[in-house]
């Protein structure tokens, strides 16, 4: 499938999905304090509350698609998760990229797959979240609405949440660039060769004091 679509000019909406939790519970850090004055902290109750989410961004303008809430992360929510994106994308063929967690690879998940040609998932090999574009918009969704951050209730939390995506996040992906690809007018291209492409440069190496040699 590598490079296919780029061959073929078919138009194409690259996306990079994944799963994540946002806790009732603040992420916390060091921080300064007052001498005197202790910072009070939460009972682990808080800690079990979360907001399971769904969610991918577009690999060519950076942009936030189908974020989508739910109680559960399962193979009945991935499915749901996958209805609201071919809604959200009606036209193109979708190349999604995403892991394998056992809710992306189930039986369940497979059949239903196969019956959608507009959908195209390729998997990130296992255990490397950090290849995974998608990873760096959940931090920076958690800095904003989790990180050091007391919401009283998951009323709140969804709301803070909401606010976040409302804004129209666009983040900074180079995904496709690390592959020679770029995203461009709906079709994945090539990138134009470089100058170091068209003029490559020639290094030679020589000893420390090489050039003193016969003097």
């Amino acid at each position: 499938m590598r490079g296919k679509p780029a061959r073929t000019g078919q138009k194409v909406i690259p996306l990079a999905s994944d799963p994540s939790k946002v806790y009732l519970e603040g992420t916390l850090g060091w921080r300064w304090n007052p001498i005197g004055q202790q910072p009070v902290v939460a009972d682990g109750a808080r800690q079990k509350q979360a907001e399971n989410l769904y969610g991918a961004v577009h690999l060519g303008t950076g942009a936030e698609v189908a974020p989508f809430a739910i109680d559960w992360q399962d193979s009945d929510a991935t499915l749901c998760w996958y209805d609201l994106l071919l809604t959200e994308c009606p036209q193109g063929q979708i190349l999604l990229w995403q892991d394998q967690a056992p809710h992306h690879t189930s039986e369940e998940v497979e059949d239903w797959l196969a019956t959608q040609p507009r959908i195209t998932v390729i998997a990130f090999p296992k255990y490397t979240p950090e290849e995974n574009p998608k990873e760096a918009t959940w931090k920076d969704l958690k800095e904003e609405v989790s990180h050091h951050h007391w919401h009283e209730t998951m009323t709140e939390l969804r709301t803070a949440i909401d606010g976040y995506y409302q804004a129209g996040k666009n983040h900074v992906v180079t995904f496709l660039q690390k592959f020679g690809y770029r995203w461009s007018n709906g079709i994945l291209e090539p990138l134009p060769p470089t100058v170091g492409d068209l003029y490559p440069v020639s290094w030679s190496v020589f000893p420390i004091g090489a050039g003193d040699q016969g003097r």
